[in-house]
């Protein structure tokens, strides 16, 4: 059984963008494997910061958060930078609550991430 994708990524220059999709409500699978394997793929090898695009993502749950943390975790290990855009009300007020706000840059959307990124 394959289990459906939970976001996309696209690579633009040495920027890895993640574009979420919804998640289901109750949802249990691990991710962090997925995303681990992803980002070791070798067309995405040398590439130092990651946006996350949530951009229409209405629900976000621990496993989006954590997620976000393994993924900025990686991107600081590579000496890059990680962000997050277009962030709905629900999801920012997740970040908000667990204050992730005040460890990442949060953008209104994904230009104005890549603007703002080396």
């Amino acid at each position: 059984m394959s289990r459906q994708a939970h976001y996309s990524i696209t690579r633009d220059n040495q920027t890895l963008i993640f574009q979420m999709c919804e998640w289901a409500r109750f949802e249990t699978s691990d991710y962090r494997k997925t995303i681990q394997e992803d980002l070791q793929r070798q067309d995405f090898e040398g590439c130092q910061n990651a946006i996350v695009d949530c951009t229409g993502l209405k629900y976000a749950n621990s496993l989006f958060l954590e997620s976000l943390l393994y993924i900025a975790a990686e991107m600081k290990r590579r000496g890059g930078k990680f962000c997050v855009c277009g962030v709905e009300p629900f999801v920012g007020e997740l970040i908000q609550i667990t204050h992730l706000d005040q460890r990442w840059p949060i953008y209104l959307n994904c230009d104005e991430a890549k603007a703002a990124l080396p």
